[in-house]
């Protein structure tokens, strides 16, 4: 067993630790000389304890069978403060923090005044450590629940490792959440060129979600490729469990519009939505300070607010055809990018390798499109143009000896 994170720093332990009932680490089995590290966090908002007790599940039976998996699984406790009280964070939302001037502050000594402050800083150089110590690729899995009912579904950003990722897991895919939401860490561990994937387990309070939350563990460790022979059967059963979850749904969706309430007194959900439910254009669905909120489009529901914090009122998106996904994928390895500028609307942004400014004016029709095929993200936008910025993908995105397996 690895030992190298059993006992943090003491400078690393976050102000009032003696009142933290979870422990940062939840457990570290292997070692990483003899395979690839998948480092999983669960609980990285403080309402979402279901992630944390699936790991605490896993690595019970790891360490009862002697904690042999082939590489390294190191399982973390997001926001402890948090997980305390069961709220969802105490002083700002710790999965919206993940940038790198916060980062560059941090580990430059800048005063921490904030609960998640510390929280961050503890957990960042546990993840320095774990990735210096990481041969080859290294795996994460953020594990969280939603505030409304829902089957389970996992969220990436669209690299060609990470959508593998994903796709091993038989539940939906939800893509293009990261253009909505900045800060993540899965888009931290995507920058560093890491294979990273978020799982939505299902509703907080769900006993069920613990279930979820275990079997997407199981899987991850077979697609990293730690999962030893022995526990074939967990695979098998954590498989059957998951595609009751996705049966009927689209295997991937794209995001297509997200209803901010930060600036928005008294939003609340109408009761009875769920995640992937079908909404109508104008189908009144929630209610806040200027009356009653209206769907601004056709689409599937997805993450209806049903809790007081947090800015995301609603995320509407629609299905992807299994085809687009394989088109993308051909379209990328030939390295079509080479040709944007060719095209009417679309010019280079000087200095930025892999950024391109679309003018939506001139552009073709569909450009957003075009570009998510390529691998690119929306970084900025404005009624008359586009920011789309190249997604990192890892240099050996074709091996699967570097991949660890992944599928």
């Amino acid at each position: 067993m690895s030992t190298s994170l059993q006992q943090p720093a003491a400078d690393l332990q976050p102000a009032r630790a003696q009142d933290f009932r979870e422990p940062r680490i939840v457990g570290d089995c292997g070692s990483a000389a003899d395979g690839p590290t998948l480092l999983v966090v669960a609980g990285l908002h403080g309402n979402e304890p279901a992630g944390v007790r699936g790991l605490e599940r896993i690595f019970d039976r790891l360490r009862a069978d002697g904690c042999m998996p082939r590489g390294r699984l190191v399982g973390l406790a997001g926001n402890r403060a948090a997980l305390e009280i069961g709220q969802r964070f105490i002083d700002q939302d710790l999965n919206r923090v993940w940038v790198a001037e916060r980062l560059a502050d941090l580990r430059g000594g800048g005063e921490r005044m904030t609960t998640e402050d510390r929280e961050m800083a503890e957990l960042d150089a546990i993840f320095a450590r774990v990735l210096a110590e990481a041969r080859g690729l290294p795996f994460l899995l953020d594990v969280h629940t939603t505030s409304g009912p829902g089957p389970a579904f996992s969220v990436l950003h669209d690299t060609l490792l990470n959508r593998r990722f994903g796709r091993a897991l038989p539940i939906p895919i939800v893509l293009g959440l990261e253009e909505e939401l900045n800060g993540t860490l899965t888009d931290y561990f995507t920058e560093l060129g890491a294979v990273a994937l978020s799982v939505e387990a299902g509703q907080h309070d769900d006993p069920r979600s613990v279930d979820r939350a275990e079997a997407a563990l199981w899987i991850a460790m077979d697609v990293a490729g730690l999962l030893p022979e022995p526990y074939a059967p967990e695979l098998e059963s954590a498989r059957a469990l998951l595609e009751v979850e996705g049966r009927g749904l689209p295997e991937a969706v794209e995001i297509r519009y997200r209803h901010d309430i930060s600036r928005t007194p008294g939003f609340r959900m109408m009761p009875g939505f769920r995640s992937f439910q079908a909404v109508a254009d104008g189908q009144p669905i929630a209610t806040d300070g200027t009356g009653t909120v209206a769907s601004p489009q056709p689409g599937l529901l997805i993450m209806p607010l049903y809790q007081r914090l947090g800015d995301d009122g609603f995320f509407l998106a629609r299905p992807v055809r299994p085809m687009w996904l394989d088109l993308s994928t051909v379209l990328r390895r030939l390295q079509l990018e080479r040709w944007l500028t060719r095209l009417p609307g679309i010019r280079a942004v000087p200095g930025r390798p892999g950024t391109y400014v679309v003018n939506r004016h001139i552009a073709l029709w569909g450009p957003r499109r075009l570009f998510h095929l390529l691998g690119y993200r929306r970084r900025d936008h404005s009624p008359s143009h586009l920011v789309m910025e190249r997604r990192p993908e890892p240099a050996v995105h074709g091996s699967e000896e570097a991949s660890g397996g992944a599928r």
